[in-house]
């Protein structure tokens, strides 16, 4: 008999947490669980939760929402101190993360996943001093999209909504003057768009070949999407994102373990979907299989 806490966010993606939260219960009872329901009602609640979890009261803690509250529940075993392994239950609207992690976006699945599937390490982000995060820290003309899309637009649209978003913040863009400094090599320019991941999935709208990512192999993938100067250069910025073309000469690719930006103001990111205030100077390090996850 396994002890697992289940935290859920109900208003996840289109709500599809709620339809199947009796399958997902009876998925884990029928294997021999013994449940612990949590339910979050607030941003940070999940956080909390984990946080409070241990190794006595806890075999395994199983995140049924976003790739958002999947942020906040590795945010809170990182705080308890405890590697407890982590199983994920996808019912956002995106879903970048279970894309990567070939992780069933039907949560019936996901969870039939968690019970046969075996704990494995991955690697995590620190963002600064201290924030975590699974799989993306962002900045510039794309990533308001995960924050600024309604969630009304999202539940009706889901991933389309993302598409949309994007497709609209190309008409505001604007630059940023950046420099990022890793493995001895500084790289500054005009920016538009910029990622630290460890995913194929990038915002809903940038999708990397399978080839390109190795989740567990201590490094992240960077990329950086030039500031376009004319029409040309922009279609063929909009044709590089769309096209995950990293050939291009709009975009800037390359593999890091720790990476530093530097910029002339404050900019905005997102952590795995939601905002985050920058600074600076922002070191972003891989923390190398720091995390158990089940798959």
């Amino acid at each position: 008999m396994k002890k697992a806490t289940l935290i859920v966010n109900p208003v996840a993606g289109k709500m599809r947490v709620k339809s199947a939260f009796f399958d997902i219960t009876q998925k884990l009872c029928d294997a021999g669980y013994i449940l612990t329901v949590r339910i979050t009602k607030q941003k940070g609640d999940a956080i909390k939760i984990a946080a409070e979890l241990s190794r006595e009261n806890c075999d395994v803690v199983i995140c049924a929402g976003g790739d958002g509250t999947l942020n906040e529940v590795i945010c809170g075993m990182m705080q308890s101190g405890e590697d407890i392994p982590i199983g994920y239950i996808p019912c956002g609207s995106t879903n970048d993360f279970a894309q990567s992690m070939k992780i069933s976006i039907n949560p019936a699945s996901a969870c039939e996943q968690i019970i046969k599937g075996k704990s494995q390490p991955f690697d995590i982000g620190v963002f600064g001093e201290s924030r975590n995060f699974s799989y993306i820290a962002s900045f510039g003309a794309f990533t308001e999209t995960s924050y600024n899309t309604p969630q009304q637009m999202k539940n009706a649209l889901g991933h389309f909504a993302y598409v949309l978003e994007s497709i609209k913040s190309l008409a505001n863009i604007k630059p940023y003057r950046v420099t990022t400094k890793a493995d001895g090599k500084i790289i500054t320019g005009d920016y538009i768009f910029g990622a630290v991941a460890n995913s194929t999935s990038i915002a809903g709208v940038l999708k990397l070949k399978s080839e390109e990512v190795d989740i567990n192999d201590g490094k992240f993938e960077i990329i950086l999407a030039k500031n376009p100067k004319n029409a040309q250069e922009l279609n063929e910025l909009i044709g590089a994102v769309f096209t995950a073309n990293l050939k291009s000469p709009m975009l800037n690719y390359f593999k890091a373990s720790k990476v530093e930006f530097c910029t002339d103001d404050k900019i905005t990111w997102t952590l795995d979907g939601e905002q985050m205030e920058g600074s600076d100077s922002i070191i972003v390090e891989n923390l190398h299989d720091r995390i158990s996850l089940i798959r």
